[in-house]
């Protein structure tokens, strides 16, 4: 499980946490610092907390970052998936083949799925850019062609209309955000469903318009 401390100040951090920690251990439990992260304008330097993963701009969260801005969380998350995966595509680009093809189409895309889903649009754009750059490096690798309009839009399409069913993850950011934004509103117990479900459909129609007009008339 997770513990998440709120305070007004690190001071009043530090002595929750240290609260927690007392009362962990009469039970047998103990915190470990290596996975306890903290942030504040001012670091702690006594105390339990001296020893956590510190920052004053961001931190991790279940594996989203959460940071002071928009800004911060787009470095963060651009720093982290910049660098993550590096060997998973390096080898995939020697799979011209239909396993390859499936890895591309089931597993890198989607593997963006929860950083879209647990950051705005603003903050996960260069994240969402720099994987799109490496799927298409991939399938144009394969494939000996220099992208243009209409070779993305053969590579994007899903397989039923034509396509080869590699999505554009950028695509999906609005829609993906929306609707988790949307089930945390409803277990909150705000009913704004409908609402967010026809933002959400509204943007990815504008967009596959712009990749695909003929999507215009479905």
């Amino acid at each position: 499980g997770a513990i998440l401390v709120l305070a007004m100040s690190i001071n009043l951090a530090c002595q929750a946490v240290d609260l927690v920690c007392s009362a962990a251990s009469n039970i047998g439990l103990q915190l470990s610092p290596k996975k306890c992260f903290g942030m504040g304008s001012d670091l702690p330097t006594n105390g339990v907390s001296a020893s956590f993963n510190m920052a004053t701009e961001w931190i991790r969260i279940l594996g989203a970052f959460v940071g002071r801005s928009d800004e911060v969380e787009k470095f963060a998350l651009l720093s982290h998936y910049g660098k993550k995966d590096e060997t998973f595509f390096r080898r995939l680009a020697a799979m011209a083949e239909p396993a390859g093809a499936n890895l591309l189409s089931g597993c890198a895309v989607l593997r963006m799925n929860y950083a879209q889903r647990t950051h705005s649009p603003e903050a996960a754009a260069d994240a969402v850019a720099h994987r799109d750059t490496q799927v298409e490096g991939i399938w144009s690798g394969w494939s000996g062609v220099v992208p243009d309009d209409a070779s993305r839009v053969a590579a994007h399409l899903p397989k039923k209309l034509g396509g080869c069913g590699f999505t554009h993850a950028a695509f999906l950011s609005s829609a993906a955000y929306t609707a988790s934004v949307s089930t945390a509103f409803e277990l909150d117990g705000v009913r704004e469903q409908s609402l967010l479900n026809a933002q959400a459909n509204a943007t990815l129609r504008r967009q596959l318009i712009s990749v695909a007009p003929e999507w215009e008339h479905h």
